[in-house]
């Protein structure tokens, strides 16, 4: 089924919407051409599903696809019965909103994840089916809105496994959700800014929340045409997140995980080309974590830190038994990260671990420290010199004029050699 700008499907929950047919077939909606679309930027508009019993039939395909697309919404449906696909997909959509829905009955048989409702990346090498321009992957979601839905025994529930380096998925609101048995993440987050997760309750297997810059394999990392042209590292910026009035149970693994990563070298993009990620520092920077009740089981943690900064984790009350990892853990090279004012329940060793707080250098600052050292060493050189010629003076004239007047520039010299190392040390 196909629909376009200013149209609304309004149904009841006794009106039933059976996929039919053999095979994957197609999405039984999509906004625009069934076949092809030549439509670009955030073109289709004022799109409203309402309502309705969606039952996918066990078809592996998409059941709602939203691309090219500007103020949508998606409310109180019923959405079953799928295989190794999404039930709702995003891609290039400023304003939509899912609320009040219902999702269960999901079977995934493939390794890699899929979530119950996907923030993508619109991009030729990942979704078929509409028109690309040589930007379009610079036209990322923004105003996005889940609020009121379960999500019953799903693999993955909310969030996004593609990311374009250097680029964010801006103001997203993961609000009021219930999370009922999912089997792996329930909210995972690549590159979310002005991102609100507030409110929900999440019984999961796998981790509860995690916010994330990018994989460390580079699975799902695409670079956009001005990334390209730069030749560096993208830029990290804040993501502003603010993780709050949350519970989480994880059985299996951390309930809150923030996990930024490090690149020591260059590793292919997802796009399917010769582009490379470049090695650099992609920290997760900005988060707020407060006010949530959070319990960590089986060797996890309630709430984990890794390579990040700027991170506060205050006024959380976190309960932990003795097959749980510490319940808060902050660790490998993060920095500027505020542990205030939790109540944490453990019967585990620590309570709170802090370490591996190593500074982490970048390719670009090793690179100073050589060309500063290497001067440094030039320059001790020459003080030698200086330093053997005024001994043979001083031996030949046992002036001590001489010495007081030749030791004092020497002095100096060495004084400015130590000064630099000490600022090299602090780099």
């Amino acid at each position: 089924m196909a629909i376009f700008s200013n149209t609304s499907i309004v149904a009841d929950l006794n009106t039933f919407f059976v996929m039919t047919g053999d095979g994957e077939g197609d999405n039984m909606l999509k906004v625009g051409d069934i076949r092809d679309d030549s439509m670009s930027g955030y073109g289709y508009k004022n799109i409203t599903v309402s309502g309705g019993d969606w039952n996918m039939n066990g078809k592996v395909k998409t059941m709602f696809k939203l691309c090219h697309a500007e103020n949508c919404k998606i409310e109180n449906v019923n959405a079953h019965n799928i295989k190794d696909a999404h039930f709702v997909e995003i891609a290039a959509v400023d304003g939509f909103s899912l609320l009040n829905s219902h999702f269960y009955d999901m079977n995934v048989t493939v390794s890699d994840g899929r979530e119950a409702v996907q923030i993508d990346v619109l991009h030729p090498d990942h979704i078929q089916g509409y028109e690309h321009l040589s930007d379009e992957i610079d036209y990322l979601c923004k105003n996005i809105t889940i609020d009121g839905c379960t999500f019953n025994g799903v693999r993955r529930a909310v969030g996004s496994h593609t990311v374009v380096q250097g680029k964010y998925y801006d103001n997203v609101k993961i609000t009021n959700n219930q999370f009922i048995n999912t089997v792996e993440k329930s909210i995972l987050c690549y590159n979310l800014k002005n991102l609100t997760i507030s409110g929900n309750d999440i019984y999961g297997n796998d981790v509860g929340i995690e916010l994330k810059t990018m994989d460390k394999n580079g699975a799902g990392t695409y670079l956009s045409e001005s990334n390209k042209e730069s030749g560096t590292a993208a830029n990290i910026e804040p993501l502003n997140a603010e993780i709050f009035d949350n519970t989480v149970f994880s059985k299996n693994n951390h309930a809150i995980l923030v996990n930024g990563v490090i690149l020591s070298n260059d590793i292919p993009a997802k796009n399917k080309t010769n582009d490379k990620v470049l090695a650099g520092n992609y920290f997760v920077e900005g988060v707020n974590i407060h006010d949530n009740t959070l319990t960590a089981k089986d060797k996890a943690c309630a709430i984990k830190v890794q390579y990040a900064k700027n991170v506060v984790v205050d006024k959380n009350t976190v309960t932990a038994d003795t097959t749980s990892e510490t319940p808060v853990y902050v660790t490998d090279g993060s920095s500027k990260i505020s542990v205030t004012n939790n109540t944490v329940n453990s019967t585990v060793l620590n309570g709170i671990r802090v370490c591996n707080l190593l500074p982490v250098i970048r390719k670009a600052t090793l690179r100073r420290f050589r060309e500063t050292l290497l001067q440094m060493l030039n320059q001790a050189v020459t003080v030698s010199e200086s330093v053997m010629l005024l001994l043979l003076r001083l031996k030949r004239t046992q002036s001590q004029s001489l010495q007081t007047l030749e030791f004092k520039p020497i002095k100096m010299q060495i004084q400015a050699l130590l000064f630099q190392l000490l600022r090299l040390i602090q780099m």
